[in-house]
């Protein structure tokens, strides 16, 4: 077993002596520990290499659905560089563990989580003002994450102490360019959640919080049994019980704590800015585009001899795996369209294309002219500064924010019907509209659409300036502020009662996108509830803007092909923060349950890079962090370090008042005269 062992050692990706001394394997004593390997393989790689040592040892949930279905997992395995085994002399089966914290010796499994400096391409002047909003903005959800956080501690440190356990909690690694998940919600892991010693099966703070009060209420209370049901565990299928999981951290140590100290230290010094929740819509940006991309017979010649999932708009009904080219021939030519059972030209969309791929990847002339032309690049672009989804590392398996298209055949004579039933998203979105045709008599169409933009309350003006430029009318757009959703949803709740449809207690009328609010149900809106949207028209070249968590529709009056890019901005972080919790809510069949993006993961990283700006003597910290040896020698350097770090931070503080409070005398002593552009570059505020 002694040669095994050392077999293994060499062989082992990652590796974690208990202590320095217990890696010399010269005279050990029969039965003490000598060394503690970490899994770097999957569960049946490692039973297949010895099943003499490792025979016995559980497999994880992914490992064992692989080897029931003949296929490789579509996640990692669950235990792989997270179980650890520990070998003791002349007995031949390890005892099993999981990585603690302590163990870790590599720095690069702080990159992921540390202040460093920017990569950004742009001048230290503008990172600072981005740096100083972000946490202004940011800031309130990172404090609210890391309350959750301690709480969680406190009570696991409570709990340990009861059963005169000492607390402890072990470390995963973060697994490169996978999106961990709640096996309950599907939300995304973000630090601290508990997992299956058994199978590795993992569940989210909030799901456990859940659980554990079903648990300790009514035992025969049929609807929280039914939510207390979680998958069972894969040895021998008993029921995973809250107490028997294991409290799990994917941040390294207490960084996530001290991240937030360190962002209190500067946030005190900055003010809080103004959020925005309004729609807007910047016209004329398609001056900037290549519009010949966009038209239907360019598509048509690119992608016609594919086959995708369409939508017929009068039916609801999904036409699975239809000829792109007959998409494309309908839109110039009603003739050439699909028909439905009565003879009648079908009203199809094609959304969300293309599915699964990276638009830049399948359309890169394409995603090169939508991006040059994006109104306000700092926000909308994918590596936009103030776009907080760009800040999440390489090792992030990045959200899939678009670009992505929504291409549909105009329906001006069908006023009860919606494009885009009404809905909401999880994250700010910019729409930009690239093409607008008829596929008829374009008069006719014309006349329709007018009639009924007019209907919808659009402004006279809007509709004057539409006719005097020529601008084709694209689409009807109706967007309400995030503020009412609630509002709107127990009206959506009132009108399915009113015709006798049932509301499933995990449904939402939102969520769900099954309702277009016509002119009749707009009307009774605005008179029972006194919720008054934004009606509106987008045309060729208009670039509309949708708040997180607006409620919106879209009815195309013309055939339109639209593009649109979502990102992420702190001025609506707060709402992207509460529809995570909503979402994940909604039924495991949900189109919308899943945690897309990942917004925890954001918010630290948006804190992460703010510091990096802001407080350069972290890097001096960050250094000296990683590379500590725990010996009391080191541990001294290490506080002297972090003194010199606190002192120059407090200095810097210093300075900034001082600096404030000359600016505020030298304004109340030469008010009448002073020149403010040289004012303000002798002091440096921006």
């Amino acid at each position: 077993m002694y040669a095994e062992a050392e077999n293994l050692l060499s062989s082992a990706r990652y590796f974690e002596a208990l202590h320095r001394e217990e890696l010399d394997f010269s005279d050990k004593q029969p039965g003490e520990v000598f060394a503690c390997l970490t899994q770097n393989r999957t569960c049946g790689e490692l039973i297949s290499q010895d099943k003499t040592v490792y025979g016995e040892i559980p497999k994880c949930r992914e490992c064992v659905s692989a080897q029931q279905n003949g296929r490789s997992s579509d996640r990692l395995c669950r235990f792989q560089d997270f179980r650890t085994f520990i070998f003791r002399r002349n007995v031949v089966k390890p005892s099993v563990g999981f990585l603690k914290y302590s163990y870790i010796s590599n720095p690069e499994e702080f990159e992921p989580w540390l202040p460093t400096k920017s990569a950004l391409q742009t001048s230290p002047e503008k990172l600072k003002l981005s740096a100083g909003k972000m946490l202004s903005n940011v800031g309130d959800c990172f404090c609210r994450i890391v309350r959750e956080e301690q709480e969680v501690l406190d009570l696991h440190s409570k709990s340990c102490e009861v059963q005169n356990y000492k607390p402890s909690v072990a470390y995963k690694r973060l697994p490169p360019l996978v999106r961990d998940i709640c096996d309950v919600c599907e939300t995304t892991l973000f630090n601290l959640h508990w997992i299956c010693k058994e199978c590795g099966f993992g569940v989210c703070i909030d799901c456990y919080k859940e659980n554990k009060a079903d648990e300790e209420r009514d035992p025969d209370d049929k609807a929280l049994l039914r939510r207390r049901i979680w998958p069972p565990c894969t040895k021998e299928n008993p029921d995973h019980c809250s107490t028997d999981l294991m409290l799990t951290q994917l941040i390294p140590g207490s960084l996530l704590f001290d991240m937030s100290e360190a962002m209190h230290a500067l946030r005190d010094e900055l003010k809080r800015e103004w959020r925005a929740g309004q729609p807007v819509i910047v016209s004329n940006i398609g001056k900037r585009m290549d519009l010949s991309l966009w038209r239907p017979s360019k598509f048509s010649d690119d992608f016609g001899e594919e086959e995708h999932d369409l939508v017929n708009c009068l039916t609801d009904k999904v036409l699975v795996n239809q000829p792109m080219k007959k998409f494309w021939d309908g839109f110039d030519d009603k003739k050439k369209r699909m028909l439905c059972g009565n003879g009648l030209p079908m009203l199809l969309k094609l959304k969300d294309w293309p599915p699964g791929a990276d638009f830049a990847d399948v359309m890169p002339d394409r995603f090169r002219d939508v991006m040059q032309a994006l109104p306000i690049p700092p926000f909308t672009r994918r590596d936009g500064i103030m776009n907080l989804a760009s800040y999440l590392p390489s090792q992030f398996l990045p959200p899939d924010l678009g670009p992505k298209m929504y291409i549909a055949y105009g329906s001006a004579g069908n006023p009860m019907l919606g494009t885009t039933n009404l809905h909401l998203d999880i994250s700010d979105a910019v729409n930009v509209m690239a093409y607008v045709g008829s596929s008829g008599e374009l008069q006719d169409e014309l006349k329709k659409a007018t009639r009924a933009l007019m209907l919808a309350g659009v402004d006279l003006s809007t509709l004057e300036a539409i006719n005097e430029t020529d601008r084709l009318p694209g689409a009807l757009w109706h967007i309400y502020e995030a503020k009412d959703a609630p509002v709107i949803r127990r009206f959506l709740r009132k009108i399915a009662a009113e015709k006798g449809h049932r509301v499933k207690a995990d449904s939402d009328p939102i969520h769900d996108q099954q309702t277009y609010l016509d002119d009749t149900l707009r009307e009774r809106l605005r008179e029972e509830y006194g919720v008054l949207g934004y009606g509106f028209v987008q045309c060729l070249g208009d670039a509309v803007f949708i708040p997180a968590g607006a409620p919106h529709q879209v009815r195309n009056l013309l055939n339109c092909i639209k593009v649109a890019e979502d990102f992420v901005s702190s001025e609506t972080l707060e709402k992207c923060f509460e529809l995570t919790k909503e979402f994940r809510r909604l039924s495991a069949a949900h189109a919308n349950r899943e945690d897309k993006l990942q917004i925890k993961n954001i918010v630290y990283q948006s804190i992460r890079q703010a510091l990096s700006v802001l407080l350069p003597e972290t890097i001096l910290f960050v250094c000296v962090f990683v590379g500590i040896d725990f010996g009391p020698a080191n541990m001294q350097r290490t506080e002297k370090h972090l003194d010199a770090a606190l002192d120059a931070m407090i200095q810097r503080v210093t300075d900034l008042k001082n600096a404030i409070a000359q600016v505020i005398a030298k304004i109340d002593v030469e008010r009448d005269t002073l020149k403010w552009p040289s004012l303000l570059d002798s002091y440096g505020l921006l």
